[in-house]
């Protein structure tokens, strides 16, 4: 499978929290964790390695890299220098000889035997609603987590350590924990 995720965020005005990368991580360990569950989800594993590159000198805005055993790829592209009025996300996959394109959790097309199918929302869906009602039902069942804490942790890793090469300026790959590789969704 191969995945880009293009993330269309927009600068950041002031001085908020958000831009103290010792207070918050930033934007990269703050919103990019998302893409990587994301990406984690549609491939059904964790990724295995990561791989990040700065754009520019904006501490907002990098090319990451991930891979993840088997062989399936995904780039995300966080940008915080484009116009916000263009679409904010995007999301192709290429897998099984289809295509599946996501725009905005708008407008989701399937290419597949030479046939497009095309469904459209009125709004954009998230999942966020779903995913407070799964929480909420675990917590009142006395029942585990909808999303285990092996997923959320290599997330959390993935992330810190795209930070890491990120601050560091160095263009390389770093090999996860097995235990990582191995917490499928």
């Amino acid at each position: 499978m191969t995945i880009s995720y293009r993330v269309n965020a927009g600068p950041l005005p002031g001085e908020g929290w958000y831009q103290d990368l010792r207070a918050s991580g930033g934007r990269i360990v703050g919103e990019v964790c998302h893409f990587v569950d994301f990406a984690s989800f549609l491939v059904g594993k964790a990724p295995c390695w990561v791989m990040a590159l700065p754009v520019g000198r904006d501490d907002d805005s990098a090319l990451i890299t991930l891979g993840f055993e088997g062989g399936s790829r995904c780039v995300i592209e966080y940008v915080a220098s484009g116009d916000m009025s263009f679409s904010k996300e995007r999301v192709e996959v290429f897998a099984g000889r289809r295509v599946g394109v996501l725009e905005d959790f708008r407008r989701l097309e399937i290419v597949h035997g030479g046939r497009k199918r095309t469904i459209r929302k009125m709004s954009q869906d998230k999942g966020h609603r779903q995913a407070l009602e799964a929480f909420f039902q675990a917590v009142k069942a006395g029942a585990p987590s909808p999303i285990p804490l092996a997923e959320m942790i290599a997330t959390t890793l993935v992330t810190l350590e795209a930070r890491k090469l990120l601050a560091a300026g160095e263009v390389r790959q770093v090999k996860l924990p097995e235990f990582v590789a191995k917490s499928a969704p």
